[in-house]
């Protein structure tokens, strides 16, 4: 469905229904003033990380098994997340954090396979290398690591790069300010897992990747 063209930015919209103490009334509001319904209302507020009035206490509720469904359904038929939220009346947020809590394992293809060959017969091609000699022991699997962390830490220093304008600047903090940090975002984002830091405007989450980050590589340093 294309978004009507509306009076009203989407920073605007969600800017008056946060501040509005009757939430629900407002989304009513805003459809009049701009002359839809209040079905694209709601949409725009989720896809900008906004909680309906009906889901102020989702944020820790346990996914149904029709939920999850429905979410690798929409994931498998390549759905955006943006897209997926509105679908399963779910912030963006929300989907986020639920994919990065329970990635799902891939499912091996199934291909038809040749007939295996008796042992007694020679390989067609016997000079081929034979792969299962690679030893990748005590070599770490990369690959197992959520990707999304690495986009999260990256948004969190450009802006401090932009602000302090030194991207080697963290080196020189000492490591018990990170851990004051980490913690202090740890406990912002336990309050209210949607929430931002008032400076940055970045997830307090993506704070505290950031820091356990600085603190690894410190940590890494000193070993």
């Amino acid at each position: 469905m294309t978004k009507p063209i509306l009076s009203m930015t989407d920073g605007e919209i969600c800017t008056r229904y946060k501040q509005a103490k009757d939430q629900a009334g407002q989304i009513h509001i805003l459809a009049q003033c701009n002359a839809c319904s209040e079905t694209i209302i709601k949409q725009i507020l989720l896809q900008n990380g906004c909680l309906l009035p009906d889901q102020k206490k989702r944020i820790v509720e346990r996914w149904t098994k029709e939920e999850t469904e429905k979410l690798w359904q929409l994931r498998a038929e390549g759905y955006t997340i943006e897209r997926i939220a509105p679908e399963l009346g779910r912030t963006v947020s929300a989907v986020k954090h639920y994919l990065w809590a329970h990635p799902r394992p891939l499912r091996e293809k199934t291909v038809d396979r040749p007939m295996e060959k008796p042992m007694d017969m020679p390989a067609d091609k016997p000079d081929q290398p034979d792969q299962t000699a690679k030893s990748d022991a005590g070599k770490p699997r990369l690959s197992l690591v959520p990707p999304q962390i690495i986009w999260d830490i990256a948004e969190v220093r450009e802006y401090s790069t932009r602000k302090y304008g030194d991207p080697d600047n963290w080196k020189r903090v000492e490591m018990d300010r990170y851990v004051d940090a980490l913690y202090r975002h740890f406990l912002r984002f336990m309050a209210d897992p949607e929430s931002k830091d008032e400076e940055s405007g970045i997830e307090h989450y993506k704070h505290m990747a950031c820091n356990a980050a600085f603190i690894a590589a410190l940590m890494h340093k000193e070993g």
